[in-house]
């Protein structure tokens, strides 16, 4: 037993006396350093509008970094060593960033410096408006910008008016309802609130040209402009119904509504007066909602509706389109006539809509 006790305190003695001086003074070294002073950053912001930032952090006595962001809620210390590059990416604003740096001992400075990260305007806006050479209505617009991100487009048709959202070099297309002058706005937008304006004025004209034969509608430059009487009404709408032997995009409407005359109508205008000399042959493509309707087809002197000639079609299905003929063999070619007359279900004044 006392044979172990030796051997314990002979161990207990060289673990104390096997620390040597110059373990000391390291450890008094560390005792003795004091916080990190002369704490600073530089931040360098990328002029790309990609919101990357560089933090360049400084101070004496530091051995790292722990840095808050300041762009988030809740947000957890980054470590960094020292010398090790600090890269983050912002949203535009106004943020505090906070700056911890740590000493060899574990001693602490902290400092908070402001960051203010701002977005370039867009620049070299571009803007392409093409108005389409067969219907002068429908306006295509495009916008390309360097730094742009997206693209508000106005047409100036509307107050107030929501903006069409755009990719940059995305084309979109408006189709104006009426002639007019009309300013278009693009607005090219970065990652923030920088923003670069362009504007351009657009003259939508009016449907002006004379109507000829063949009549299909189809035309944005013709005046359609119908003369409706005995309470009919008549317009160019889309093909509610297109299908079977008329797949147009365009038809004439007439609607008879309730109190309309029996012998209600409309009626267009020619650009000039009917050739008949060669040809009497009318051919309509109509759409009844009832069999035996009559179609009475009439042709008129410009100046002189008392001066015409008449012809009577019956329709003979329904809710689908036929073609029906009018022969005007017998008419007097001694007479001009320039205004074309279709009354739909003559003789009945019930409510009743035909188009043709």
């Amino acid at each position: 037993m006392k044979h172990l006790n030796k051997i314990l305190l002979f161990v207990f003695a060289v673990a104390i006396f096997g620390c040597n001086d110059d373990d000391i003074n390291d450890l008094s070294a560390i005792d003795a350093i004091t916080a990190p002073s002369n704490v600073g950053a530089i931040f360098d912001v990328t002029q790309d509008n990609s919101g990357l930032v560089t933090i360049i952090p400084q101070a004496e006595n530091v051995a790292s970094f722990r840095v808050l962001f300041g762009d988030m809620m809740d947000e957890i210390p980054t470590e960094f060593e020292l010398n090790e590059t600090i890269e983050h990416i912002y949203s535009e604003g106004v943020f505090t960033v906070t700056i911890t740096a740590v000493s060899l001992n574990g001693l602490t400075t902290t400092i908070t410096e402001e960051l203010n990260v701002t977005f370039k305007s867009p620049e070299n806006l571009v803007v392409t408006v093409t108005q389409d050479v067969v219907n002068p209505r429908m306006i295509s617009v495009s916008g390309v910008a360097d730094f742009a991100t997206v693209m508000e487009v106005y047409f100036g048709d509307v107050d107030p008016e929501t903006p069409t959202m755009a990719l940059p070099g995305e084309v979109v297309n408006h189709t104006y309802e009426s002639a007019g002058e009309y300013t278009i706005r693009v607005i090219a937008k970065s990652a923030g609130a920088a923003s670069t304006a362009y504007t351009e004025v657009v003259i939508v004209p009016d449907a002006a040209d004379p109507i000829a034969f063949p009549i299909d509608f189809e035309s944005f430059t013709i005046n359609y402009a119908f003369g409706n009487f005995g309470n009919a009404f008549s317009t160019v709408i889309d093909n509610p119904d297109a299908s079977g032997i008329n797949t147009s995009d365009k038809v004439g409407q007439l609607i008879k509504s309730a109190g309309a005359e029996d012998w209600a109508g409309s009626l267009l205008t020619m650009g000039e007066p009917i050739d008949f000399s060669s040809k009497k042959l009318f051919y309509v493509k109509v759409w009844s909602p009832k069999v035996g309707a009559v179609v009475k087809f009439k042709v008129e002197n410009k100046d002189d509706n008392t001066i015409g000639h008449e012809v009577d079609a019956i329709t003979t299905v329904t809710n689908e389109w036929e073609e029906l003929v009018f022969d005007f063999s017998d008419i007097n070619l001694s007479e001009t006539y320039q205004n074309v007359v279709l009354f739909f279900d003559f003789g009945n004044a019930v409510p009743y809509i035909k188009r043709s």
